[in-house]
C-alpha cells in the first residue's frame, strides 16, 4: 500500500512536471514568435528611415557624385529590403513596390550617368511616386 501510494504521488508529479514543461515550451514559443514578428518590423522600420535619409540626400544634393552616392546607398537599402520576410498577404505587394522603386531608381542613375543632375532631379519625382503608390496599397 505504501508503495502503491508513492508510486502514485510519483506519477502525479511526473505529469504535473510534463505539463509545466509543456506549458513553458509553448510560452517560449510564443514569444519567440512574438519577437520574430517585431523583429520583422523593426527592420523594415529601419529600411524605410534608410529610403527616407537617402532619398533626401538625392534630392538636396548638389553634384552628380553626390548624388550617385546617396542612390546607390538607396539602391542597396532596397535590395535588402527585397530579402525581407512579409506576411503572406502583403508580400506581392511589397516584391512589386520594391521592383517598381528599383527600376524608379535605375532610370535615375541613367541620368546621372550621362552627367544630367536636372534630368536625375526630376527623375526622383517617379521614386516619390512608387513610394506614395505604395504607401496607399499597403494601408
Amino acid at each position: 500500500m505504501l508503495f502503491a501510494r508513492y508510486y502514485n504521488n510519483s506519477i502525479e508529479s511526473k505529469g504535473s512536471i510534463m505539463k509545466r514543461a509543456l506549458l513553458l515550451i509553448g510560452a517560449v514559443l510564443l514569444s519567440t514568435n512574438a519577437f520574430a514578428d517585431s523583429h520583422g518590423h523593426d527592420d523594415l522600420e529601419k529600411l524605410m528611415k534608410g529610403f527616407k535619409t537617402e532619398f533626401k540626400a538625392a534630392a538636396d544634393a548638389k553634384s552628380v557624385d553626390e548624388m550617385k552616392s546617396a542612390i546607390m546607398k538607396f539602391d542597396h537599402l532596397v535590395a535588402e529590403a527585397k530579402k525581407g520576410d512579409y506576411p503572406a498577404k502583403e508580400a506581392p505587394t511589397f516584391e512589386q513596390g520594391f521592383d517598381k522603386l528599383a527600376a524608379a531608381l535605375d532610370k535615375v542613375e541613367m541620368s546621372l550617368d550621362k552627367g544630367d543632375l536636372k534630368q536625375a532631379k526630376e527623375d526622383m519625382r517617379s521614386v516619390d511616386d512608387v513610394r506614395k503608390e505604395f504607401h496607399k496599397k499597403l494601408k
